[in-house]
């Protein structure tokens, strides 16, 4: 891999990604979790971005079939036509296990993207109002809502694409039982939450942070807590 480029949400890191991707020359892969496993929805992201690009790709989306992760079938069909081009990488927003990410392709030249806290606060903000940050309308977005929490055996923190992948992949939850249990207000901003039992089997808490848009609460990122962890 010529360049990875990681850094903080909303710190530049699409921005260069996309300065970087010339059709036919370069590319940049924005998040494509080739260190996870397999999301079907993430798949057709990249598919659509490939065939966009200029990258012969089968006519419909591939499937699992027996691959545990998408890294598998990229190694196969993808990394041979990208390693034809001039340049090209992967630009990431999320830390958890990065060190598998740079294990498997190795990068000739890392860029670690760095923004003052106070403007990354404005733009995500800025960024609320534009897209309309929502749960679950938000599908639309690519690394500006994330979700974090702690998990049995380590911290779970990942853009909230992968929390989508993740349910569409479980199914409904029947069984599931809910309630809220506080909520905090502030004129336009608030807290919220929410007690969820029974989600395939187990207890969560949620804590949604809220920012009121144009007379609209819109949901801007969770995190939330698994009993018995």
């Amino acid at each position: 891999m010529d360049i990875l480029v990681y850094g903080p949400l909303r710190s530049g890191t699409t921005l260069l990604a996309d300065l970087l991707t010339v059709k036919g020359r370069s590319l940049v892969i924005s998040e494509p979790d080739l260190h996870v496993a397999w999301h079907q929805r993430t798949v057709e992201r990249l598919d659509r971005l490939y065939r966009d690009v200029g990258l012969a790709v089968a006519p419909a989306p591939p499937r699992q079939q027996g691959k545990q992760a998408y890294v598998e079938w990229f190694n196969d069909e993808i990394l041979p036509q990208l390693e034809r081009l001039e340049l090209w990488g992967m630009k990431m927003v999320d830390f958890h296990d990065w060190e598998k990410l740079v294990e498997r392709h190795p990068p000739r030249r890392m860029v670690l993207m760095t923004r003052d806290l106070r403007d990354t606060a404005i733009s995500a903000l800025d960024l609320i109002g534009r897209s309309w940050v929502a749960f679950p309308g938000g599908r639309q977005l690519r690394d500006e809502a994330w979700i974090m929490g702690a998990m049995a055996d380590a911290s779970f923190i990942a853009p909230i694409q992968e929390l989508f992948d993740r349910t569409d992949k479980r199914g409904p939850a029947p069984e599931l039982k809910a309630h809220i249990a506080a909520i905090d207000i502030a004129n336009t901003a608030a807290t919220v939450r929410l007690e969820l039992d029974q989600w395939a089997g187990r207890r969560f808490t949620d804590f949604f942070t809220l920012v009121k848009v144009d007379g609209k609460w819109l949901i801007a990122n969770k995190v939330f807590h698994l009993h018995g962890t």
